[in-house]
């Protein structure tokens, strides 16, 4: 099992798609998100799983362990 990020290739530079095994399952990008100021926001495609984290690697390890916790995921990635 692979999790990977890469550029969406939008305008922004700093916005990332999440893939676990070459699927999108995710979004990530850095913006200013009312009270909480700049920060990174991810989400999970097709959930209302979601959160805003203060550096992109926070982010990323939220969102793995919020893809992985959802019903029938494996428990682990590589």
């Amino acid at each position: 099992m692979t999790f990977t990020r890469k550029a969406t290739g939008f305008e922004n530079p700093a916005d990332y798609e999440f893939l676990f095994n070459g699927e999108k399952v995710g979004r990530c990008y850095r913006g200013n998100f009312g009270s909480t100021g700049k920060g990174w926001r991810w989400s999970v495609y097709g959930t209302n799983l979601c959160g805003i984290e203060e550096t992109l690697d926070v982010a990323q390890e939220k969102f793995k362990e919020a893809f992985l916790g959802m019903a029938g995921r494996p428990n682990e990635v590589d």
